[in-house]
């Protein structure tokens, strides 16, 4: 059978587009060819439509990753300026300010500003991901100095929130991994399970072999949990799960998207297992041919 396109022009002086599908048949004995025409103007418009609503869609989120990225430059320069400044203040490097008011404001300035600068660095990291300009410099590392680095950083905001913070972790691998990707996992999956643990749970990270020679990062908490529902919404950019416990910690939405894109990134994978009201448990895991043992070196 051959199939060929052509294009007819009407009475009407239209132009309608055509396909025109030809086979040898045989009637009684006798070789024949079986033409037929079928009108695929319709799908053609449909198909153009289609493209350009793609291009025009794909034109927008190019510009809209592109003024992300630049306006979050824009306004980590003048908001360090002012971290820097409230930290003068908070710690008094120039002489007393008087009042212990002023500190306090400063301390609030500073806190201030530094959940800000969080916010905007996960949107910069987003728009590099969406802009595709994400980078990762893969070179054989040793986990343990940034994750506990990483439990260190959050142990004063596990203590304020009255939460028991435990780790376990192999002591004898390499991961082939880009040490700056591994440390912000590491510190999304630790600030998230914080966030949504209430006073007396606990929150642990684990790094361990795994079946098939490949070896697993998780943060698993004892927290408020999420429906299947909700963990689809929580792995959307600027998804928020709407709970009271979430509203008292406003954040960005993109801790977990970030995870995603930061794990694709290391050809690792991010699975999420919870369950409302008894917790949950986020993890990526890492395959085996990027992972060795220590004594292999």
């Amino acid at each position: 059978m051959t199939d060929v396109p052509t294009t007819v022009r009407t009475r009407g002086n239209l132009i309608r587009h055509f396909r025109i599908f030809a086979q040898k048949i045989e009637i009684e004995g006798e070789p024949m060819l079986l033409l037929i025409g079928r009108d695929v103007t319709e799908d053609l418009v449909q198909a153009q439509e289609l493209q350009r609503s793609r291009d025009t869609a794909e034109l927008a989120n190019r510009a809209k990753s592109e003024f992300l990225a630049n306006m979050s430059h824009e306004l980590r320069t003048p908001l360090n300026a002012i971290l820097g400044f409230a930290e003068i203040l908070r710690e008094e490097m120039v002489g007393p300010l008087g009042s212990p008011r002023y500190k306090e404001y400063a301390h609030d300035i500073h806190e201030s500003g530094t959940h800000l600068l969080s916010i905007i660095n996960d949107i910069l990291d987003l728009s590099k991901v969406e802009a595709g300009r994400l980078e990762a410099y893969l070179t054989w590392i040793d986990p343990l100095e940034s994750l506990e680095m990483c439990m260190t950083l959050v142990q004063q905001r596990a203590f304020e929130a009255s939460l028991s913070l435990e780790h376990q972790f192999d002591q004898n691998v390499l991961i082939e991994a880009d040490e700056r990707l591994i440390k912000q996992i590491a510190l999304n999956l630790l600030s998230n399970a914080i966030k949504f643990t209430e006073p007396g749970g606990k929150v642990a990270m684990n790094l361990e072999k795994t079946g098939t020679g490949g070896l697993c990062l998780s943060v698993t908490d004892t927290g408020i949990g999420m429906t299947a529902e909700e963990i689809k919404i929580a792995k959307r950019p600027f998804g928020q799960v709407d709970s009271s416990l979430s509203r008292r910690h406003e954040g960005s939405g993109l801790g977990l998207p970030l995870v995603t894109a930061f794990a694709e990134k290391l050809s690792a994978t991010m699975t999420i297992d919870s369950r409302p009201g008894v917790g949950t448990r986020v993890s990526v895991v890492f395959p085996p041919f990027k992972v060795r043992e220590k004594d292999d070196d």
